[in-house]
């Protein structure tokens, strides 16, 4: 069976800037060998004071322990300048991924 989506999501100040950012995720089976990569765009609010990146990470096999690490940066290529520790997560089982329900919509305002 193929893999499945995994998304990491950080919080940070609102780095300002260009408008266009990017959520870079650096992630590998070894915590010393990050040599995979995911990255996605997004416009930053100059009226909000943080930041929410998300990365989504595609087909990643299921019962796997990967190591990453968090970065951001402009449109330009010049990083924001904050760089996560490296941590872990491990991908569910087939199993366990059928058995999560999917999210529901919040409920809008009457």
């Amino acid at each position: 069976m193929g893999g499945y989506l995994t998304v990491i999501r950080w919080t940070v100040n609102n780095p300002g800037g260009l408008p266009v950012h990017y959520g870079v995720v650096h992630y590998g089976r070894d915590p010393k060998n990050l040599s995979q990569t995911g990255k996605n765009p997004i416009r930053l609010n100059p009226n909000h004071a943080s930041t929410v990146f998300r990365v989504n990470l595609y087909d990643l096999p299921p019962k796997t322990t990967y190591y990453y690490k968090v970065d951001s940066m402009e449109s330009t290529g010049r990083s924001d300048g904050v760089k996560s520790p490296v941590k872990s997560f491990t991908t569910l089982s087939s199993d366990e991924a059928m058995a999560v329900p999917p999210p529901q919509p919040a409920p809008q305002p009457k």
